[in-house]
């Protein structure tokens, strides 16, 4: 009896690399701080003496490797480290930029006070496509081709702000973001129930309720940690230690802020 071979999909190259970037975007990656070295002309940040491959005990070997110039992202060259001891590399990425991030996931913030967000201060984000018009634009020049890209956007922001997917989603990123919950409930319910237009008012409600503040990159760099955006971030500190940027009891203190409403007995 003839029995048919299974079924395999054929992967192109492109297919191969799209996969890879995908397996790597969600790998443990280290975040530190850049500055401007006058001496050299050009941005460098500290070197880590450990990386998190070092968890098995063995001790790391870091040298460094290249000095990546970037097609996207930050706008100068990222240091790229290698451990003699695991055969492993990592990136060093600047703080509030994630593997293969196009864009800072939170606005530039200056001083240490918090403020309320207006649309335009996530403007050059990675939630530029909510707050822009220029996919309209686009929209409009290409005969309604473009569209798919930012209706793409718009459901990876739902799925982060968990205004799609799991309630506890939905929960866990009013109590990071700090965000009333009836808030969240609402711009949850507006984007499952209602189009493209919908789901634009409903990510830009929650973008409007976030507090400004310099320390909101690592609210957001959490949030998609816990959605699955990206892998586990680690920070080498300005003190030569290599910490992880969420440690676990800061994860179990997690619980949403409610407000009362005008129609509220």
């Amino acid at each position: 009896m003839f029995v048919a071979p299974p079924v395999t999909k054929n992967l192109s190259r492109s297919d191969d690399v799209n996969e890879d970037k995908k397996r790597w975007a969600k790998s443990e990656f280290i975040i530190s701080k850049y500055w401007w070295d006058k001496d050299i002309g050009r941005f460098r940040c500290k070197k880590p003496k450990s990386l998190p491959c070092g968890r098995d005990g063995r001790e790391c070997c870091v040298v460094v490797h290249e000095w990546r110039v970037r097609t996207t992202g930050p706008e100068h060259r990222l240091m790229v480290v290698y451990c003699r001891t695991h055969g492993t590399y990592f990136t060093i990425y600047p703080p509030g930029y994630v593997p293969y991030g196009r864009a800072p996931v939170a606005p530039v913030c200056s001083g240490e006070d918090e403020s309320d967000a207006a649309l335009t201060a996530w403007s050059g984000t990675v939630f530029e496509s909510a707050v822009s018009d220029g996919w309209l634009h686009s929209y409009t020049y290409t005969g309604g081709t473009s569209w798919q890209t930012h209706r793409r956007d718009l459901q990876k922001h739902g799925q982060m702000f968990g205004l799609s997917g799991p309630f506890t989603v939905c929960e866990n990123a009013a109590a990071i973001l700090d965000i009333p919950l009836h808030v969240q409930l609402s711009a949850r319910s507006r984007y499952s129930v209602s189009g493209l237009d919908g789901q634009l008012e409903a990510v830009q409600s929650v973008l409007k309720s976030i507090s400004v503040s310099p320390r909101l990159w690592r609210r957001l760099m959490r949030l998609g940690r816990e959605t699955g955006a990206w892998g586990e971030a680690w920070e080498w500190t300005d003190d030569n230690r290599l910490l992880p940027l969420f440690p676990l009891p800061e994860r179990n203190r997690l619980k949403p802020r409610f407000q009362a409403v005008e129609n509220d007995p």
